[in-house]
């Protein structure tokens, strides 16, 4: 039988996972003794087991794959989001905070390409973009937690409202990064977070947005993450 051999796949592949079809049982434990292994139930007869060690989904690359997802494919880019669920928290941490970190640091480069901006402008820059992204994350959030429920068919969990701005605001800090990284100025560049918007408009599935609600949703999640963004980071270049 296929899981005779559990003992054989915890001792050769402690790291890794395996999925098992057809089993319906839910087991607690493969191994004995050894606690990092859990049993995820995906669908009725399929489970599958994984090591905390090195999760499936984890990590910065798994989410900067989202991010190419949504790039490529928004709509397809949501589905894969929203099957594996990861927390906001942990999609910030391993995610949108070192992004936003980059953001920062990638404004230094312009003191490479124009040598007569000083160190000290530089600085001021690299912060208001910084926190230009941190407060349209903030707003955004605070504004979903209110707004999207009158627009969506079933409650929205907190977990989704954190994950749609922590995505909007990572594909916004990439713009940035690409902006701080060119030499020159590219004005199809001023037009990027337009696709942005139309990630957000992707997500309405996610969000299960109700039909005849989807354009003041579009409406609304332009203003509440993309829209901030573009204010705060203005007000703070210029009072800076």
């Amino acid at each position: 039988m296929l899981y005779n051999n559990i003992d054989t796949i915890c001792q050769f592949y402690p790291f890794q996972y395996a999925a098992f079809a057809n089993y319906t049982p839910f087991l607690h434990s493969f191994c004995s003794g050894n606690n990092s292994f859990q049993v995820l139930p995906f669908g009725k007869n399929k489970l599958t087991l994984y090591s905390e060690n090195k999760k499936l989904h984890s990590g910065m690359l798994s989410f900067l794959r989202n991010i190419i997802q949504l790039i490529l494919s928004p709509a397809h880019g949501w589905e894969e989001i929203s099957y594996e669920g990861d927390s906001a928290e942990r999609l910030a941490a391993r995610g949108m905070y070192p992004l936003m970190a980059i953001v920062a640091v990638s404004e230094f480069a312009q003191g490479i390409y124009a040598k007569t901006i000083e160190l000290g402008a530089l600085l001021q820059s690299a912060i208001a973009q910084f926190c230009s992204l941190l407060a349209a994350y903030y707003i955004g959030v605070a504004l979903f937690d209110v707004f999207i429920g009158r627009m969506s068919t079933s409650e929205v969990s907190a977990n989704k409202i954190r994950t749609i701005a922590i995505y909007t605001v990572s594909l916004l800090s990439l713009i940035q990064i690409i902006e701080n990284l060119v030499p020159i100025e590219i004005i199809i560049l001023r037009f990027l977070p337009a696709f942005v918007a139309i990630v957000l408009w992707r997500a309405k599935a996610y969000l299960s947005i109700s039909k005849e609600k989807e354009g003041i949703y579009i409406l609304f999640a332009i203003s509440a993450l993309i829209i901030p963004w573009f204010i705060v980071k203005t007000l703070l270049t210029f009072i800076l």
